[in-house]
């Protein structure tokens, strides 16, 4: 509160400054423009703007603090209401508007296709139409654009068919977008059994000419991948091969993804003791923790 000082109004004021509610001085003192970028922030996040960092307002500057923001979804979300409240922020790199709508024929080959657990609540699932899915970005680009400045990206899912959007984008006008692709191999071989490395090369020379395609129109982002394969995992028990053989994999991938607009590691985090064994051998690669640990990735290839 005001008249504060020490390490923790530091901290405080740097959780602000994250936030976007500075400029602010990080020199340990709670004065009046510490208080007034408190008072904001509270504001924005629905909470008393008394002026006092309490318990609350710690909880909602936890991710500030920390560096990790998550939002979950609320009954009244919208994709304007994200915008509003977000937009502005200066950690911001953008908004996706929707994660991985479906294709027809991933979803007609997907192994959890009809595997539902509540057969009811499940009925009348099937593949997103493209131009279903083409109004549905049309439409949510306007409301997210409308409160969300240019310097912010608008990020759109391929939807599994990469090539198909080819010129929307330009045709469409819109401004400072990127589409996201996500490009596993451990997916591909669910269609093509034969784990060689040959095999994974191919399969990105083709993934890699939809992209640079696309990238004529769009920047392209490799918003999901990681070094899971079967090549690697068969060879679990030899510690050293089973690494050799991951880092090969992860070389080749890398090699691929850097002619993209840029890439994020799938980081699934099956158990929060990363000491203890999965249940199968090769979800072990999706944890990127496990994988810097095990000598599976060098840290060097980030």
């Amino acid at each position: 509160r005001m008249g504060s000082r020490g390490p923790s109004v530091e901290l405080l004021q740097l959780a602000l400054v994250r936030a976007g509610f500075g400029p602010l001085d990080t020199d340990g003192l709670f004065g009046p423009l510490t208080e007034a970028a408190l008072r904001r922030f509270q504001s924005a996040e629905g909470l008393t703007a008394d002026g006092i960092a309490g318990r609350e307002t710690h909880r909602a500057l936890l991710p500030w603090y920390t560096g990790f923001r998550i939002h979950r979804i609320v009954p009244g979300d919208t994709f304007w209401s994200l915008a509003q409240r977000y937009g502005k922020r200066p950690g911001l790199f953008g908004i996706e508007v929707l994660n991985e709508p479906i294709s027809w024929i991933v979803y007609m080959t997907a192994p959890s296709t009809g595997k539902a657990v509540d057969k009811e609540e499940a009925k009348g699932s099937g593949y997103v139409p493209l131009p279903f899915l083409r109004d549905f970005y049309t439409r949510a680009y306007a409301r997210i654009r409308k409160h969300m400045g240019e310097d912010k990206t608008v990020v759109f899912h391929d939807g599994f068919r990469c090539t198909a959007w080819n010129k929307f984008f330009r045709e469409a006008k819109f401004t400072n977008v990127a589409l996201d692709t996500h490009p596993y191999i451990f997916a591909m071989e669910n269609f093509v059994p034969i784990p060689r490395p040959w095999v994974y090369k191919l399969y990105l020379s083709g993934v890699m000419s939809q992209i640079r395609s696309a990238q004529k129109d769009i920047p392209v982002i490799a918003g999901e991948w990681c070094i899971c394969n079967k090549y690697a995992d068969k060879v679990y028990a030899d510690k050293e091969l089973c690494a050799a053989r991951y880092r090969e994999i992860a070389k080749i991938e890398l090699d691929a993804w850097r002619e993209t607009a840029g890439w994020f590691y799938w980081n699934y985090q099956l158990l929060r003791d990363r000491e203890a064994p999965t249940d199968e051998t090769w979800k072990q690669s999706w944890d990127l923790s496990r994988c810097l640990k095990n000598g599976w990735l060098d840290p060097k290839d980030f």
